[in-house]
């Protein structure tokens, strides 16, 4: 049985205040008010789901016909089993480090759909990591549109996709794939950060120590070959956010800056980081 959620109105446009949120679990009503999106989607499927194996347990109905659930213990998933990959040509990849700023387009001329994929290890215990990419205008702001999360997954303009691969059969190949069309985004935009948090249920457990091997890779989708790899998460400590990298147009050019730095603040910090409101 599916789990149905019905958006009410926003309030002020703020992106974490959906107002009038209810979720219809078959012919039972078992959350209705607010969510707030700055949480993993396992904190809040803890808060809202009701299904058995779920970890969740079903309270009676109150005065108004809604179920009020009751949070029970959510294990984390256990790490992803990538499969080979023997699509892409990685023979002339160009190993980058964390600071340099690279042209793409000089590499591939024309470019338009490119392919950025992020892989990692867990050194013991699995836990939820999410990615996100950050749209910032020549404003130095990201509209509430332009953040593309698990919850807005495509943009407006269809430029950014989470979780799409061009249909090249390869989102079992990465840990995460995120597809863009250099050509479709939009004029007022100059960045596109892409940026990589420990899910909120899990930042008091774990931080990026806890992974190795993380690998940040550019595809130019047309040709199936891997044109850059780095490794974004060097160095790190305590800091349960990163920003991976920055794709940006300088000129014609469209370039990489491998930036690999740390937030300690998760989710928050990347917002206050890349102009958006969460208050």
């Amino acid at each position: 049985m599916k789990i149905k959620i019905e958006k009410g109105t926003k309030q002020g446009r703020k992106i974490y205040n959906n107002n009038k949120v209810k979720v219809n679990f078959g012919d039972s009503v078992i959350h209705e008010g607010k969510i707030d999106l700055r949480q993993g989607a396992r904190a809040i499927q803890k808060g809202i789901a009701n299904t058995q194996g779920s970890g969740l347990k079903q309270a009676p109905l109150d005065n108004n016909n809604v179920i009020k659930a009751t949070a029970g213990e959510v294990k984390p998933q256990p790490a992803k089993i990538k499969k080979p990959n023997n699509i892409i040509d990685k023979s002339k990849s160009v190993n980058v480090k964390k600071g340099q700023k690279v042209s793409i387009t000089k590499n591939v001329s024309n470019i338009s759909r490119v392919l950025v994929a992020l892989e990692w290890e867990y050194k013991s215990q699995s836990f939820d990591i999410d990615t996100s990419i950050f749209m910032m205008d020549v404003n130095n702001k990201t509209a509430e549109e332009d953040f593309i999360f698990y919850n807005n997954p495509i943009s407006r303009s269809n430029a950014v996709a989470l979780k799409k691969d061009f249909n090249k059969k390869l989102l079992d190949c990465y840990d995460i794939t995120l597809q863009l069309n250099l050509n479709t985004v939009p004029s007022n935009i100059k960045v596109l950060a892409v940026t990589v948090t420990v899910d909120e249920e899990a930042k008091n457990k774990h931080s990026f120590k806890d992974i190795k091997n993380a690998q940040l890779k550019i595809i130019d989708v047309d040709t199936n070959k891997e044109i850059f790899s780095y490794s974004f998460a060097q160095g790190l400590t305590n800091q349960t956010a990163i920003v991976a990298s920055e794709i940006y147009k300088h000129g014609d050019e469209w370039k990489i800056n491998c930036i690999g730095s740390g937030f300690t603040g998760g989710l928050q910090a990347l917002c206050d980081n890349y102009g958006i409101d969460t208050k």
